[in-house]
């Protein structure tokens, strides 16, 4: 996490380069925000802010600071990378389906759903698995990383609460 005194010296470098009085004019802004941007360490921040500074023609954001966070940050495996490894997972599956879908990446077995989808897409025609079933699990994927992504721009905090109100409301929902 970053401390207010290196949270101040990012502060001062982004008053140099945003020169509006508004910008984080008072304490109070910026403890609003030190306390939205420091579940982040102080090498995620700094690249951050470089970055934006570099890219972005307006006055950061906490929102454009987090994205610039996310970024940043390696990609997972592409589309195509994620089907290979499903694809593999069905070749081997029959009777160990279950085995090979823990084998797979979290992201990966989020876009395939349960395990027993690879057994039953083992029982299916090739054409098929490459055509309706590989469609199928791109736009998966694609969901998958996408709120992952949502979720990476959150802190821990957001997060968790976030995780919280939608288990409350399955709850409601079942109940």
């Amino acid at each position: 996490m970053v401390t207010q005194e290196q949270f101040r010296i990012l502060v001062k470098a982004m008053k140099a380069v945003y020169s509006d009085p508004k910008f984080i004019a008072d304490n109070d802004a910026f403890m609003t925000w030190y306390a939205m941007l420091n579940d982040l360490t102080y090498e995620q921040l700094s690249e951050a802010i470089k970055a934006y500074m570099q890219t972005e023609v307006f006055i950061p954001t906490i929102a454009g600071i987090r994205n610039k966070v996310v970024e940043l940050q390696p990609e997972g495996l592409n589309p195509q990378e994620a089907w290979g490894m499903v694809r593999n997972a069905v070749s081997r599956s029959g009777y160990y389906y279950a085995e090979e879908f823990e084998k797979l990446p979290k992201e990966v077995q989020k876009a395939v759903g349960v395990a027993e989808n690879l057994r039953d897409w083992s029982q299916i025609e090739m054409s098929t698995l490459d055509t309706v079933v590989y469609s199928q699990f791109l736009k998966n994927y694609s969901t998958v990383q996408k709120r992952g992504r949502f979720m990476d721009q959150l802190s821990a905090e957001a997060r968790e609460r976030l995780i919280q109100n939608t288990a409350d409301r399955l709850v409601e929902m079942r109940g």
